[in-house]
């Protein structure tokens, strides 16, 4: 079988991603990388860094309750996909929006503005994160659910959204923390409003 460079490249490439969203996948638990702080100790982008932390948690959480789903009665396994629902729409979709209308203009404008946005990559995953929260209510809302197709939709999910956490804190972030002091970061974001 012959497979031309080109594609070969594409297939390196596809594997290699795949991967890395796998790994992320797995790694509930393992935090990847952190950016340093910087000499003065505080990283402007502290307490947006805390929040993900927190959410990472529940992610986990979420991932260790859909994956004990095949163990437990149909009652149950409805019960855990709704409550799961629940917590995507009620957190990962507001934290999305909040980040498109706030966080993300000022990464924008730090990056050097522009017709073509910083951001634009991580606002397309924020659409599918939605659509894959659509499916996984829909699904749930069924009069008899596949917990197996949802249990495989909530671990790509969770894959995206462990990968998308990342890119953020090591892409986006660093810009952020490069150029802001903390009190500047807490005054652009109007981190007072979005505080829970």
């Amino acid at each position: 079988m012959h497979i031309s460079w080109g594609r070969f490249s594409s297939i390196a490439l596809f594997l290699s991603v795949s991967l890395g969203v796998l790994s992320s996948c797995a790694g509930a638990d393992s935090p990847g990388p952190v950016s340093p702080a910087p000499p003065s100790g505080k990283r402007a982008t502290e307490p947006f860094r805390t929040e993900h932390v927190e959410v990472k948690e529940h992610l986990g959480h979420i991932h260790t309750m859909v994956g004990a789903m095949p163990s437990t009665s149909p009652e149950e396994q409805v019960k855990t996909m709704k409550f799961v629902v629940q917590f995507l729409n009620a957190h990962i979709k507001s934290h999305a929006d909040w980040e498109e209308k706030v966080l993300y203009p000022v990464v924008d404008k730090y990056a050097g503005g522009g017709p073509n946005a910083f951001t634009a990559s991580m606002r397309y995953e924020h659409g599918v994160v939605g659509r894959w929260i659509g499916e996984l209510e829909t699904e749930a809302a069924k009069p008899s659910p596949d917990a197996k197709a949802f249990a495989r939709r909530t671990d790509n999910l969770l894959g995206l959204l462990w990968a998308h956490f990342e890119e953020e804190e090591e892409v986006l972030l660093p810009l952020l923390d490069k150029n802001m002091t903390p009190e500047q970061f807490e005054h652009e974001m109007g981190l007072k409003k979005h505080a829970k």
